[in-house]
């Protein structure tokens, strides 16, 4: 059975620091390597953090990175030259998408405007982070004006596809590493972190489903309320989706609660009491 290492606290910087300090027991074994995996917010916070938490001055077997640059890495150590599209390149794309099928549109304006292309971007990435077809977003209940809105996204969606040809967007990225990361002889030999996130698209929960499935050892670090009385405030989704992922996939999923301080007092005592009816600060 595979197995995961999964610790939860109720405030977000005390577990990614925490989450970091698993490194310290690995850095010295020099036949693994350890894969830091954060949101690209966080990987010059986390680089720094490394140094300052393990009081080191220097490491060799440690990789801070995002999930996308940690899918290519997997990728190429398969041997597989992937042609990528940038962000940008993406972008280009949608802007290329909209101008050739705008003559059709039954929603949309036929103006080209920069906000659209962000929009039809941001949307394309979110059908492909879901994993869902685009055939099958269609709602009989929708309005009229949300059924047509869908068909015009539907027909750039389809050129976007036509003119990405074989090359690589963020998604499809994700869905390669999917596909070859359990022959990665790479991925066996690695200790992989992933930490800072709040929240995970279904995609994104595949890549940590197959890194457990194919790496050394995983941890995962998930901020959710333990069974503070103000618990109800917290967001447990992420928590939730992760341990149903576990039960169906038979991955014995060790939770850890981790007891995190925030350095202000008073903080520490908002964050685990706002919205109680116990006293939140104390005269001292």
């Amino acid at each position: 059975m595979n197995k995961v290492n999964v610790l939860v606290s109720n405030n977000t910087m005390g577990l990614f620091e925490r989450g970091l300090m698993e490194l310290k027991e690995h850095v010295c074994d020099i036949s693994k390597n350890n894969i830091v995996i954060v949101p690209d917010r966080l990987s010059l916070i986390a680089e720094q953090k490394i140094f300052e938490l393990l009081k080191i001055d220097a490491y060799f077997n440690i990789t801070v990175m995002g999930i996308s640059k940690f899918a290519k890495s997997i990728i190429l150590s398969n041997g597989l030259e992937a042609l990528e599209c940038s962000n940008l390149e993406s972008k280009l794309i949608t802007l290329k998408s909209i101008q050739n099928v705008k003559d059709g549109f039954k929603c949309f304006s036929k103006a080209n405007s920069l906000g659209l292309v962000d929009e039809i971007f941001a949307k394309i990435q979110q059908i492909k982070s879901s994993n869902a077809d685009i055939n099958d977003l269609v709602d009989d209940n929708a309005s009229v004006g949300t059924k047509l809105k869908f068909e015009d996204i539907k027909k750039i969606y389809n050129e976007y596809e036509r003119i990405r040809g074989g090359r690589l967007d963020s998604g499809e990225v994700l869905n390669l590493f999917n596909t070859v990361c359990s022959t990665s002889e790479y991925l066996e030999n690695c200790n992989v972190f992933f930490l800072g996130f709040d929240s995970m698209t279904r995609q994104g929960l595949e890549v940590v489903k197959n890194t457990i499935k194919c790496a050394s050892l995983v941890t995962v670090a998930i901020v959710s309320a333990g069974q503070q009385k103000n618990k109800g405030i917290y967001d447990s989704s992420f928590l939730d989706s992760f341990i149903k992922m576990c039960k169906e996939e038979k991955i014995e999923s060790n939770i850890k609660w981790e007891e995190t301080f925030l350095k202000n007092k008073t903080a520490n005592q908002i964050i685990n009491k706002i919205f109680t009816r116990e006293i939140i600060l104390e005269n001292d």
